[in-house]
């Protein structure tokens, strides 16, 4: 965020006039330096309101602006400074980076390799967001919020045993705001080495040095009718264009009126078309990105939230540290990847195949087993037809793997470099964010070459508007999922574009994800407890056309008919579970007997 303010008499060094304040970025502009309509526009987009870019940058405005870098104008940087930061904020980052670059090539500023890195991270160019960010920190090496960003950089280029090590190393020597913390933990579940018991621990740590129970004050007068109309508060950073939209929206289009009433509390930092289309399906809608944790808790006390479930654990942009305070009686945990580590959340939403006893006890909350499963799909409005099998027309089998990067490893390369041997003429397509960064590519093929895999034989795709994304599902015949980080939602959308996935189930949490989506759809042929059956299912099924092209055909229809899109059948079952809270809560308090 930038804050900008009018100062008379100030000097236009950069150096100057924009400092780093807490995790805000400080910018104070002498009075006559910008232009009016730089400051209209800027002003504008602070607070939400849209522009029309190409309006604002008309031909002369731009000639006018070249004529004054031409007569050397000592404001001309603080003007391109603004001219990127617009740009980026109407996600226009090619154009950003560029005003961005003219200012780095005079000078020297931390802080505009900062928005350099964050434009090109926007961009899905990863390998140059951790160079800029490491040019900021050479100008800045005292700063510890680049330090820490510097950090997460490394691990979104592939780096993440080093990233993660050199975490834990700031997590031992500094005092580390909660947010990083959790990056760590999101980071540890992608090292293949990592077991369930040592991810309990660490998020443990987190509860006890990020929300100690001395924060936890309990709400008072509650009207302790068990069966009363309830308040159902869902809070969550991804109230937005995003994969958990899918699941979100499911519950809200399936519910049946008990609860009465469901309150949204979005920490959206860029509201978009799904954030306006989301909050007129909640019963209210606050919009707390800029409120404190604090302020947060007082609302929900408020609004007489009776539960308060939080979406996506420790993800980016979580807002644990409100349910650190207890603002509702009861909170809940939906889609944690692990234990919220505190002892304030009560209860957990899974299913039977994602919690099995063997690592059911690894969490502080209370497991709710939802009978139907936890996964809930809701396809986009429009998608493309399932077309036919590639295979039969190539005369060859495709596999693809549209998961994240970070997700393929050392031990999951040798399997497919088996699946690849047995079936000579196969190719391999991957599609992830960084696909167009050759860089990451290039160490990607190296790696991947250790484990016998011949480049000729990969397709690397970078992200692609969605429609083009669905459409190249149409080009897949089989589905790798990856291990022991299994897809999700990309498993969800290749299912309904007909394609099948082959998965490995193992002993973590992560690695439970396809097996419980393809047992919701009968097709539990698919799931491997192996790393042998993974390799034998693959070569397997690319061995039988036929039968492909008849599950190609059904599986859309399968999908439908399904528990995992009947929404409100998933959401009953969530509802009697809230109601079962409810009363557990009321019998505690001694207002209900058994």
């Amino acid at each position: 965020m930038v804050t900008l303010c009018s100062r008379k008499d100030e000097r236009h060094d950069l150096s100057k006039l924009l400092t780093w304040r807490d995790d805000r970025m400080d910018l104070d502009i002498p009075d006559g330096v910008l232009p009016p309509f730089l400051i209209e526009a800027y002003n504008r987009i602070a607070v939400g309101e849209p522009i029309h870019i190409d309006s604002l940058c008309t031909p002369e405005r731009l000639d006018r602006l070249q004529k004054l870098e031409e007569e050397h104008y000592a404001g001309i940087e603080l003007i391109w400074l603004i001219l990127g930061l617009i740009h980026h904020r109407c996600n226009r980052r090619t154009e950003a980076l560029r005003w961005y670059r003219k200012i780095a090539a005079r000078t020297a500023h931390p802080l505009v390799y900062q928005e350099m890195a964050d434009v090109s991270q926007g961009l899905h160019q990863y390998s140059q967001v951790l160079q800029y960010r490491r040019e900021a920190l050479a100008l800045a090496p005292d700063c510890l919020p680049i330090r820490r960003q510097c950090v997460i950089d490394l691990a979104l280029t592939g780096h993440v045993t080093e990233a993660v090590a050199t975490m834990e190393s700031l997590l031992r020597k500094e005092t580390v705001d909660p947010l990083f913390h959790s990056s760590y933990l999101w980071y540890l579940h992608l090292l293949p080495d990592t077991d369930q018991a040592q991810l309990f621990e660490a998020h443990k740590a987190w509860g006890v040095r990020h929300a100690p129970v001395q924060k936890t004050t309990e709400r008072e007068g509650l009207d302790l009718d068990p069966d009363r109309p309830l308040r159902v508060g869902y809070l969550s950073a991804d109230f937005r264009q995003h994969s958990a939209l899918y699941l979100i929206e499911a519950i809200l289009d399936g519910g049946s009126g008990d609860p009465c009433e469901i309150v949204g509390y979005g920490n959206v930092a860029h509201p978009d078309r799904a954030t306006a289309r989301l909050k007129g399906k909640f019963g209210r809608y606050r919009d707390i990105f800029e409120m404190s944790d604090q302020e947060v808790t007082g609302q929900i006390r408020r609004d007489d939230i009776d539960i308060l479930v939080a979406f996506a654990g420790h993800t980016n942009g979580h807002r644990l540290g409100v349910l650190a305070h207890r603002p509702a009686p009861i909170q809940v945990d939906y889609g944690g990847v692990c234990s919220s580590g505190m002892v304030q959340v009560d209860y957990r939403i899974t299913d039977a195949i994602m919690d099995p006893p063997d690592i059911a006890d690894y969490y502080v909350e209370r497991s709710i087993v939802l009978p139907q499963g936890c996964a809930c799909y809701r396809p986009p409005d429009v998608t493309p037809p399932v077309g036919p099998l590639p295979a039969l027309s190539k005369g060859y089998v495709t596999f693809g793997v549209f998961n994240s990067r970070l997700k393929m490893n050392g031990k999951i390369f040798p399997l497919w470099h088996q699946i690849l041997t047995q079936l000579p003429d196969s190719k391999l397509v991957l599609k992830f964010p960084g696909g167009s960064d050759e860089v990451l590519v290039e160490e990607l093929m190296q790696e991947m070459a250790l484990a016998g895999i011949d480049r000729r034989r990969v397709t690397v795709y970078p992200l692609i508007p969605f429609a083009d994304h669905m459409t190249l599902y149409n080009s897949i015949d089989i589905a790798l999922d990856t291990y022991p980080f299994n897809g999700c939602i990309t498993t969800q959308e290749g299912l309904w574009m007909g394609v099948p996935v082959v998965t490995l189930s193992g002993q973590r949490f992560t690695s439970h994800y396809g097996h419980t989506m393809l047992k919701r759809l009968g097709l539990e042929f698919f799931v491997s407890t192996s790393k042998e059956q993974y390799v034998a299912k693959a070569v397997a099924l690319a061995r039988q056309t036929e039968s492909l092209a008849r599950i190609r055909a059904s599986l859309r229809t399968r999908m439908l008919n399904s528990p995992m899109m009947d929404y409100a059948g998933y959401t009953r079952q969530l509802e009697r579970a809230y109601r079962q809270m409810w009363r557990d809560y009321c019998r505690k308090k001694g207002q209900l007997t058994p």
